[in-house]
């Protein structure tokens, strides 16, 4: 639908899922919600045991002396000029390895692999993927997804005919997606990068639109 604001400027609104969608296809969460908060707490008491962060992680201020939010044994502060809500540790090198990376990332891809890839690109990721070429002026369009995880966004990207290709850290997550496009489309679009290397792999991407699906909520 469309909207004008007090300036009759208009705005295209549009609604996500309906709730039930969300618990049919995520009922996991409910069931194994137990399961799934003592690794979260766990994962946490790392997080907690990492040096203190003192400046913003998305534009370097410093950060305020209050706490905004404790969540879960975390603590959480608002950054006072771009507010950006930030964890109070620092995510560090030596914690990325363990909760990404170590033992090719098998432990975390864990929450992430699953048996119905098909299904869940189909529900989840096509609409993304028709948000996206309903909104963007593109004749043509090459995408490269970052943290493409198992690649359920770079499948049902190529599945509408867009040239895409996904990087992420996790090996354990790469291969799982590699292996199930390949047997869908006989294609092998994701590819694993360190994390310094991140930028590097952008910069020659040569591409219309870069995504960000699977990490984009880290940022907010």
């Amino acid at each position: 639908m469309y909207q004008k604001n007090d300036k009759n400027e208009v705005s295209k609104i549009k609604y996500s899922k309906s709730s039930s969608f969300y618990f049919e296809t995520k009922n996991d969460f409910f069931i194994d919600n137990d399961i799934l908060l003592s690794n979260s707490l766990k994962k946490n008491l790392l997080y907690a045991s990492q040096p203190r962060r003192d400046k913003c992680k998305i534009c370097s201020e410093d950060l305020p002396n209050k706490i905004d939010i404790y969540k879960h044994g975390i603590e959480y502060s608002f950054c006072e000029l771009c507010n950006h809500l930030n964890g109070k540790y620092d995510d560090t090198k030596a914690f990325i390895e363990q909760i990404y990376i170590l033992n090719s990332g098998l432990e975390y891809s864990s929450n992430y692999i699953d048996t119905s890839f098909e299904k869940r690109s189909n529900d989840i990721y096509l609409p993304k993927v028709d948000f996206l070429l309903d909104n963007l002026p593109l004749n043509t369009c090459k995408i490269l997804d970052i943290g493409c995880g198992c690649g359920y966004f770079v499948y049902s990207s190529l599945k509408r005919g867009i040239e895409a290709s996904g990087i992420d850290i996790s090996k354990a997550m790469v291969e799982f997606g590699n292996s199930q496009i390949s047997h869908f489309l006989a294609k092998f679009p994701l590819s694993v990068v360190d994390e310094e290397g991140f930028f590097g792999a952008i910069k020659v991407s040569n591409v219309d639109v870069i995504t960000a699906i699977g990490v984009i909520e880290h940022f907010f």
